[in-house]
């Protein structure tokens, strides 16, 4: 495997699976996805529960919420629809936040882990335009 690989590199002979130019266009129509100002409050509904946290010693920040943001568009974009859904921004929480999060360290002694948090926003903050049950 040494002699018969080891002289040449498979980069060399690999093809564009998209070109830049298409690259530009998708990021175009992700940037054209309405996101609704209810969809808006949402996302900083979802900064401020993470900022009071126990468990976090750093929540969202305001460019992690930006990111979150753009990331839902993206998601969006991908299922064919022009507007965010909750859903959207649901789907990407554990993508773009799992590394921005920081966990206190009790809350890593008593074996919380991040998933655990993310999920605990996900289910915390109420979904826009959704009346939570009695």
């Amino acid at each position: 495997m040494l002699d018969t690989h080891g002289d040449h590199s498979t980069y060399e002979e690999l093809q564009a699976a998209v070109h830049a130019d298409q690259v530009r266009d998708m990021v175009q129509i992700a940037r054209r996805v309405h996101v609704a100002d209810v969809i808006k409050s949402y996302l900083v509904d979802l900064a401020d529960t993470s900022r009071n946290d126990p468990d976090l010693l750093l929540g969202i920040s305001p460019r992690a919420t930006l990111y979150l943001m753009r990331a839902a568009r993206t998601h969006a974009a991908a299922a064919g629809r022009d507007y965010v859904a909750p859903d959207d921004i649901k789907a990407m929480l554990t993508p773009v936040l799992n590394h921005r999060l920081i966990l206190r360290p009790e809350a890593q002694m008593r074996g919380i882990d991040m998933s655990a948090v993310i999920d605990g926003l996900r289910q915390s903050v109420p979904v826009p335009g959704l009346r939570p049950t009695a």
